[in-house]
C-alpha cells in the first residue's frame, strides 16, 4: 500500500518501488482530492476497479479542524462517504493509502481516422463503439477515446500484462472493418513498455480535456446503451456533432 497525493509523482514513486497504483488519465490530478472522492477511473480500473474501491483509509481535516482517520475499522461512515460519494461535500482530504499491485509490462495502443464522408465516419464510430463490448471481455482491457466532427482518435489503449501481438489481436477486427468501409488510418501503432509508468508517460492521457472550452458530461457509456440503443446513440452523437455552432466533441474512457 502506498500514501499518496498528486497522480504523476504516485506513479512514478510507485515504478520505483516495483508496483503500480490506480490514478486517472491526467498527470496532473489530484488522486487524495475529488478523483477518489467521485470514483476514480482511469487506465487500470479494468484490472483493478474504481480508484474508491482500493482507497484504504482517507487522512483528514474536518470543517472543525479536527484531524481524522477515516477506515473500514474507525470512522467507517466517512470512509464510505469519501468512497465515491463526490469531491468536497465532507471534510478536507490530506493523503489518502491506497492498495499497490505488482509491475510489469504493459501493452498500448493508438489509433485515429478522419471524416472525410460523413455518413462513413458515423458507420466507423458505430463499428468502434461495438468493438467495445468485446474488449469488454478481455481482462484488463481499458480505452480511453474520443471523436468530434474532423476526426476519431483511441488516443490510448491499456493493457497490463498484454503484448504487442494481443493488442493486435484485439483492434485488428476493427482496423478491417475500416479496410472494408474504405475509411484510411491517420495513426495506429502498438507498443510495449517495461512498466505501466513507462506507458503512462507515453501517452497523452486524454488531449481532449486540456481545452479550455470542453466541458466533459460523463466518461462512461453503459454497456446496454451501445447493446440495444446504438442507433440512438449514434443519432445523439449526429445531432450534437453536426448542429451548426456547437462546439462539442464526444469522448469517453471504456464501458
Amino acid at each position: 500500500m502506498l500514501r499518496v497525493t498528486i497522480r504523476k509523482t504516485v506513479a512514478m514513486g510507485a515504478a520505483e518501488q516495483g508496483v503500480r497504483v490506480l490514478g486517472g488519465y491526467c498527470p496532473s490530478v489530484g488522486i487524495a482530492g475529488g478523483y477518489v472522492q467521485s470514483g476514480g477511473h482511469g487506465p487500470l480500473a479494468a484490472s483493478y476497479g474504481m480508484a474508491a474501491d482500493n482507497t484504504l483509509e482517507f487522512e483528514v481535516v474536518t470543517v472543525d479542524g479536527k484531524h481524522l482517520v477515516a477506515s473500514l475499522t474507525q470512522k467507517s461512515d466517512l470512509y464510505w462517504a469519501l468512497s465515491g460519494g463526490g469531491g468536497g461535500n465532507y471534510v478536507v482530504v490530506l493523503p489518502l493509502t491506497t492498495k499497490a499491485y505488482p509491475d510489469g509490462p504493459t501493452a498500448g495502443a493508438s489509433l485515429a481516422f478522419i471524416n472525410t464522408d460523413l455518413e462513413r465516419y458515423l458507420l466507423a464510430i458505430g463499428a468502434f463503439n461495438r468493438r467495445l463490448l468485446s474488449f469488454n471481455s478481455i481482462p484488463g482491457f481499458a480505452t480511453s477515446w474520443g471523436f468530434d466532427n474532423q476526426d476519431f482518435f483511441l488516443n490510448v489503449a491499456t493493457l497490463p500484462g498484454g503484448s504487442q501481438a494481443t493488442m493486435r489481436t484485439a483492434l485488428d477486427p476493427f482496423v478491417q472493418e475500416l479496410t472494408d468501409m474504405k475509411i484510411t488510418l491517420a495513426l495506429y501503432n502498438t507498443t510495449i513498455h517495461d512498466t505501466f509508468y513507462d506507458h503512462f508517460m507515453h501517452y497523452d492521457f486524454p488531449p481532449e480535456i486540456y481545452a479550455t472550452n470542453a466541458t466533459i458530461g460523463g466518461r462512461i457509456i453503459p454497456t446496454s446503451t451501445v447493446r440495444d440503443n446504438l442507433p440512438d446513440l449514434l443519432d445523439i452523437y449526429r445531432t450534437i456533432l453536426w448542429t451548426p455552432l456547437t462546439p462539442a466533441n464526444a469522448s469517453a474512457q471504456s464501458l
